[in-house]
């Protein structure tokens, strides 16, 4: 199913299609091998962002690090971030890292194939509150500000 995306998509086009043109999407065969990597299947969300801007190398989306390539390293660097910061945060397996901000804001879910838009975790350096919202609402706050 796809359509999770359906605000980010519609706020990109009003904002930032027409200088940056439209996001490169990712292949289904680069997606394979990135779960392959991480060991754990995206979610549906995270799927459909994949295949809307996942390669996206210019532009606005490439403020960010959260192209499909940048998911098996944040996935890899994520105990490292929650330990070396003092995290009261246990990683359950399962988990894909998939945004940072200039590494000191990070954004995680638990991969569920019962949960295609699941609650992510965002932790920003300094502030020890982990905020929750679903991985839709962390790709449209990101692509609108």
């Amino acid at each position: 199913m796809t359509g999770y995306l359906n605000k980010a998509k519609a706020a990109y086009a009003q904002h930032w299609a027409r200088t940056n043109g439209e996001p490169a999407g990712s292949s289904p065969e680069k997606i394979a091998r990135a779960e392959d990597l991480i060991g754990v299947p995206l979610c549906a969300a995270h799927r459909e962002f994949a295949l809307w801007a996942g390669d996206q190398s210019t532009g606005v989306l490439s403020s960010h690090d959260w192209l499909l390539s940048d998911t098996p390293r944040l996935t890899a660097m994520l105990p490292d971030v929650v330990e070396n910061d003092g995290l009261d945060y246990e990683i359950p397996p399962g988990t894909v890292c998939f945004f940072s901000h200039e590494g000191c804001v990070f954004s995680w879910y638990v991969s569920d194939p019962d949960e295609p838009d699941p609650i992510c975790f965002t932790y920003v350096e300094g502030d020890p509150e982990l905020t929750r919202e679903r991985f839709s609402e962390v790709i449209l706050f990101n692509v609108t500000t």
